[in-house]
């Protein structure tokens, strides 16, 4: 997908109405394109492009708070790919993640366990949510995920709501994730 998608699923418009009416509250919100995105995600440098050039740009360009409570990461489809394993592999610069049709699992079940291992010695925390649609054909690939943080007692968020792998089950669920990323921000 290229820039196009994020107008096509209206987010700029569901940003201002969630500040319009109160229900977000104001937060800066970067869309990233991947170039390479038919490379394996091992053999690709999108991770390192987004926190060893955009994040720190984005910290000297804006006034941002840097505690992982203020950030959020999330994506959708190969984009919620790429949140799970830069928020997992991340957790002391993300503390909330949002993944949106999830097609599987980015980690083997070793790593998993390394990973909230790690997470559990340094006391940190991560809010993770995967929302899938009833109909997409691999939401079973995401239940992979779901059953790899089960078995490492993480806790997280599983749903899943009417529609598939497409425009419409994204465009139908953005206002929801905007919301579920935000609501820890509305408390601080």
């Amino acid at each position: 997908m290229d820039e196009s998608v994020w107008d096509n699923l209206h987010l700029s418009e569901d940003l201002q109405a969630g500040w319009k009416d109160l229900t977000l509250p104001y937060f800066l919100v970067i869309t990233i394109r991947e170039e390479e995105n038919l490379q394996d995600l091992f053999y690709s440098d999108f991770d390192r492009a987004i926190l060893e050039s955009v994040i720190p740009w984005v910290d000297q360009t804006y006034h941002t708070c840097t505690d992982p409570s203020c950030r959020a990461i999330a994506g959708m489809s190969r984009g919620a790919l790429w949140a799970a394993d830069i928020a997992f592999n991340h957790p002391d610069i993300f503390g909330s993640v949002g993944l949106l049709s999830l097609p599987g699992s980015p980690f083997d079940d070793q790593t998993v366990h390394v990973l909230i291992t790690q997470m559990k010695q340094k006391n940190g925390s991560l809010r993770v949510l995967i929302d899938s649609g009833s109909e997409d054909a691999y939401r079973m690939k995401s239940e992979t995920f779901c059953n790899q943080l089960t078995f490492e007692g993480f806790p997280y968020s599983a749903e899943i709501h009417f529609g598939g792998h497409d425009n419409g089950f994204w465009q139908s669920r953005l206002p929801y994730l905007l919301s579920w990323v935000s609501l820890i921000w509305t408390r601080n």
